[in-house]
């Protein structure tokens, strides 16, 4: 796949990742958004390495004051009890990428499933990690420790299934859309 192809696709996901965060379902302390999802999906696609500056680029977008995060956008958003999964969204986004995709392959079953578990946990390790610092030595909250982790672990269910239906139409897509591993 030619450069101006990659950039296209991964200019793509930036948009629908910004997209997906105003389908907000409001929850205390975590909201649930479709941006995991997104990022998820950018990395089946894309594979590691372009599913992440996708995500890198949707990051620096928000803080650079676009309002492009669920709660708006600027560098306040860095102290944010939420930010944390961003910065998991990069990382789990590259390592979901590069677990799943092998270049000139459609991902098997057995990798997507290592991709979803190897993403759950590093997008949910470091975004619950980031909350309980946040709200405990920024933000000064009086809710307790196990109200927060609880509200950072809720969503693990959702998004395990989420991002099942995704990996596995993803690798039904990959071959339709003409997508070399990039």
């Amino acid at each position: 796949m030619n450069l101006t192809r990659k950039l296209v696709y991964c200019a793509f996901f930036v948009s629908l990742i910004a997209v997906s965060s105003f389908i907000v379902v409001p929850v205390p302390i975590i909201p649930f958004v479709l941006t995991y999802q997104m990022t998820f999906l950018a990395a089946m696609i894309l594979g590691g390495k372009w599913g992440a500056l996708s995500v890198i680029i949707y990051m620096f977008a928000g803080l650079c004051g676009l309002p492009v995060f669920t709660s708006g956008g600027g560098l306040a958003s860095f102290v944010s009890p939420t930010f944390g999964f961003i910065i998991g969204f990069v990382i789990g986004t590259f390592a979901a990428g590069k677990i799943a995709n092998v270049k000139g392959k459609v991902p098997t079953a057995k990798r997507l499933i290592v991709a979803i578990a190897v993403n759950i946990v590093i997008v949910y390790l470091i975004g619950t990690v980031y909350c309980l610092l946040i709200m405990k030595f920024y933000i000064h909250t009086q809710k307790s420790l196990w109200a927060v982790l609880i509200a950072c672990i809720i969503p693990i269910p959702k998004d395990i299934l989420l991002n099942g239906i995704l990996a596995f139409s993803a690798r039904k897509l990959i071959p339709v859309i003409g997508i070399d591993k990039i």
